[in-house]
């Protein structure tokens, strides 16, 4: 069988309070923190595209080492941009004025819906995009 190679977006959640809410601090000071305008970033793994406008992705984000992992179902709700995907509902999670994916380069992304998934690896949460424009 043959692999194919992995391809990634990066980008941020964006929700009506994430202007106020503050980038994490690091627990203690041997730590080093991801630079500020990067504490909320998420990679997605393209796992299946249904045309140019429309994936399906397993989100990813900043580890310990500032090295990339999955976000696990068991992780996700202590994470402030899906605790208001939750609360906003799939009327709010569908609406790009209210919450969306803005991908580096690519701009806008309606979040259609967040689901659990496994694979090889173990769980993680996939995340369903549709391009909504700049």
């Amino acid at each position: 069988m043959v692999e194919r190679s992995k391809r990634f977006v990066y980008g941020k959640f964006h929700w009506p309070a994430d202007k106020l809410t503050p980038p994490p601090r690091p627990p203690f000071p041997l730590v080093v923190a991801p630079p500020l305008t990067a504490w909320d970033q998420v990679a997605i793994e393209i796992l299946r595209e249904y045309g140019a406008n429309e994936l399906i992705g397993k989100l990813y984000s900043k580890g310990a080492f500032n090295n990339w992992v999955p976000i696990e179902p068991s992780q996700v709700a202590d994470i402030d941009w899906f605790k208001w995907a939750k609360r906003l509902g799939p009327t709010g999670l569908n609406n790009p004025n209210i919450f969306h994916f803005d991908m580096e380069g690519s701009g806008r992304w309606s979040v259609l819906h967040f689901r659990n998934e496994s694979d090889e690896t173990g769980p993680y949460v996939a995340v369903a995009l549709k391009y909504a424009g700049q």
